[in-house]
Parts: C-alpha cells; structure tokens; sequence
C-alpha cells in the first residue's frame, strides 16, 4: 500500500512571514514541503520569492541600490495591500 501525503495549505501571510527563512534554508522539511507547495500555486508569492533570492543576491554581491521614495512607497503599500487581504481570507 502506497503511503499518501497531505499537505497542509500555508497562507500567503504564513508564507511571507516564513520567506527570509525559507531562502535561508532555515525551516523544516515540513515547512518547506508546505511554501514549496503554495508557491507552486500562488505566483504573488512566487513572485516575491524571487525578489526576496535577488534582493539577498545582490546584499551578498555588496552592491547596494537606492529606492526613491515613490518606489519605496509603492512597494510598502503593495505588501500591506496583499497581507490584509490574506489576512480577510484566512479570518
């Protein structure tokens, strides 16, 4: 008899607040099986996946870039948006 897996859905929340571990290798096999599975599935995540790899490629690169304020900004209420909104799904 073939054992079956269940995953555990994870949040986009959960995952936000797991990504700088998650990148570092830090969680547990589980956790990873779970952000793995989300991100397969969520390309807001995936996405912000990606940027936190490129952001820690380039702080290990040690080069550096200035965001302007509109950028900064507009980057922090996009974050907020999407975290308020997981947070009336999962509510």
């Amino acid at each position: 008899m073939q054992e079956k897996h269940i995953i555990v859905e994870i949040s986009c929340l959960e995952v936000f607040r797991q990504i700088s571990n998650y990148v570092d290798d830090d969680v547990d096999a589980e956790l990873r099986g779970r952000m793995e599975h989300h991100f397969e599935r969520c390309r807001h995540c995936k996405a912000i996946l990606n940027g936190t790899r490129n952001i820690v490629g380039l702080i290990g690169d040690d080069r550096t870039f200035d965001f302007s304020e509109d950028v900064s900004q507009r980057l922090t209420s996009g974050l907020a948006s999407r975290i308020a909104a997981d947070r009336e799904k999962s509510g």
